[in-house]
């Protein structure tokens, strides 16, 4: 009885985790460039998902809420049971770091690494999240792969994008992971909004 209370609760939990539904085309050269566009025309949108990150020495488990606006970006940062961890803010000019206490101060890239463990590719990653290269830098290695997903290349960090959904009319990606130097953040999106 026990096993099959536990293979019930699995199975539930399970199905909570594939809320967002798949795309029902393929994915090509010209269906993602045309996507490009339209992503790169949403000027305000919001996600919350899964965060985990792993290095040399540490690893994590968090939730994220991710809310992009015309010129500022901000990172909710909490625990699987909601308690708020850290606040971000980027506005292009300074990083606004917001602890558990509620205390805001301005901190510096250099500050944020000693935080994290590594340096977070700030400017790129609202662009990476949506499954798009960060436009003003050059891309390496661009592979729209047979099984759907994308994967490339930009500074010394490998972006692979995985399971697109359709939101509006817009392919976004559920599940993104970031490669660099022995230091892997992946995100797993369970809603976007825009």
């Amino acid at each position: 009885m026990i096993r099959y209370l536990f293979s019930v609760l699995l199975a539930t939990q399970l199905i909570a985790c594939a809320s967002l539904p798949p795309i029902d085309q393929a994915l090509n050269d010209s269906l993602m460039e045309r996507n490009r566009l339209k992503v790169l025309a949403i000027n305000e949108w919001r996600l919350v998902g899964r965060l985990a990150v792993r290095g040399a020495k540490d690893s994590w488990l968090s939730r994220l809420d991710w809310e992009h606006g015309e010129g500022f970006d901000t990172l909710l940062i909490s625990t699987s049971l909601g308690g708020v961890v850290a606040e971000l803010r980027f506005d292009g000019s300074a990083i606004y770091f917001t602890d558990s206490d509620g205390t805001m101060r301005i901190i510096s890239e250099g500050e944020l690494e000693a935080m994290l463990g590594y340096v977070p590719p700030i400017k790129q990653l609202k662009f990476w999240l949506r499954g798009i290269p960060e436009p003003s830098r050059p891309v390496i290695a661009d592979k729209l792969l047979i099984s759907g997903e994308r994967e490339f290349m930009q500074g010394t960090w490998l972006v692979k994008v995985e399971r697109f959904t359709k939101v509006g009319d817009v392919l976004l990606p559920k599940k993104i992971t970031t490669i660099r130097q022995g230091m892997k953040v992946k995100l797993v999106v369970e809603k976007w909004m825009n």
